[in-house]
């Protein structure tokens, strides 16, 4: 519940703590969050179309001299709130 603000608010102290460069996306949505791999090797992930435009997004941050952008949906949720 209320993921949306609680993503913007957690980039947005992170870049208030972090002495470097950075870029960040937030896209909201379904995602599939789970550990994929054997046994030999493991990792956590997320994946889905979400996630995927949260990367898009991110990858926008260098073109516009950005450290944050966040989605259209996305930012209507949480557009009074910051």
């Amino acid at each position: 519940e209320d993921h949306e603000r609680h993503a913007v608010r957690a980039a947005l102290s992170i870049l208030q703590t972090v002495e470097i460069p950075c870029g960040m996306g937030i896209a909201s949505g379904d995602a599939v969050a789970g550990t994929i791999g054997s046994s030999k090797r493991k990792e956590y992930t997320v994946i889905g179309d979400t996630v995927n435009t949260a990367s898009r997004v991110e990858s926008l941050c260098k073109l516009f001299g950005s450290s944050l952008l966040i989605e259209g949906s996305t930012m209507n949720k949480v557009r009074s709130e910051i």
